[in-house]
């Protein structure tokens, strides 16, 4: 397998997952390697000075910045690219096309479909396989999406605990997160709120072991696993028209956590 994916960031949950898959092959006797992704610069001939930018971001990244692995995981690097044609691929939805030219092509979805660019790459030849529900109400033409979800989590325990914890009768105050719920337009957060975005796990961790209530607005983050852990009131704040079935489905993967603050008591 050959799992083409981002420079590891304990902050980027895509990179996690990806990483961990490679682990999890090699660990269960597979030979699985990682194949560094640095982004990919797109033209329409409307961006101007942003797609310079970003081009020049791409190139300090590929040739001026180590590739982060986790010293946890057994990752090791492809040497040489042009050994991967007969091997399977796994391209997250972030890459575009087929760069490594691979005969057989996994595309897992990490999020729904477009999020992150607004496009969607898939060829009639690619399977497709969903980490959660992102794919839910989906058809591509001519695609086969597999029947099962690929849902891969790693909690870094050793930061969401309840060591050190208030009892919640001691907590005060609430933190929050935005990461991909960014183009909501029901964000209402209060002045004195804490966001955690871009944080540290052990600072996050901190935060999370002294305020009452932890609130999310990307429905499907870690986070407010994380939040649960550390002893908070973890609530995701419902998207219009999601309930919270579609949300998700399958219960026992909402333990912990409130769908709204009707549902703290669930939750709790």
């Amino acid at each position: 397998f050959v799992i083409c994916a981002p420079s590891y960031s304990e902050v980027n949950g895509g990179a996690i997952v990806l990483h961990k898959l490679c682990h999890i092959l090699n660990s269960n006797g597979f030979n699985a390697f990682l194949y560094p992704f640095y982004g990919a610069a797109f033209f329409d001939g409307t961006q101007g000075l942003n797609f310079i930018n970003n081009a020049l971001r791409l190139y300090y990244r590929k040739y001026f910045r180590r590739f982060a692995k986790n010293d946890d995981f057994n990752t090791p690097l492809l040497s040489n690219a042009r050994t991967v044609k007969k091997r399977i691929v796994i391209y997250p939805e972030i890459v575009i096309g087929n760069p490594l030219n691979g005969d057989n092509v996994v595309r897992w979805f990490l999020c729904e479909p477009g999020m992150h660019n607004g496009l969607i790459s898939i060829s009639k030849t690619d399977l497709i396989v969903d980490f959660n529900s992102f794919l839910n109400g989906y058809h591509f033409s001519g695609s086969k999406i597999w029947d099962d979800n690929m849902f891969i989590t790693h909690m870094p325990l050793n930061h969401y605990n309840l060591v050190g914890a208030l009892p919640f009768s001691e907590r005060h105050g609430t933190a929050y997160c935005i990461r991909k719920g960014r183009d909501r337009k029901d964000l209402n957060v209060e002045d004195d709120s804490i966001l955690i975005d871009g944080l540290p796990h052990s600072e996050v961790a901190k935060i999370l072991k002294r305020v009452k209530k932890f609130y999310s607005y990307d429905l499907y983050t870690a986070y407010s696993t994380f939040a649960a852990l550390c002893g908070a009131d973890s609530i995701v704040v419902p998207e219009r028209g999601v309930s919270v079935e579609q949300w998700f489905a399958d219960k026992s993967k909402r333990y912990g956590i409130a769908y709204g603050c009707d549902d703290i008591g669930f939750a709790r």
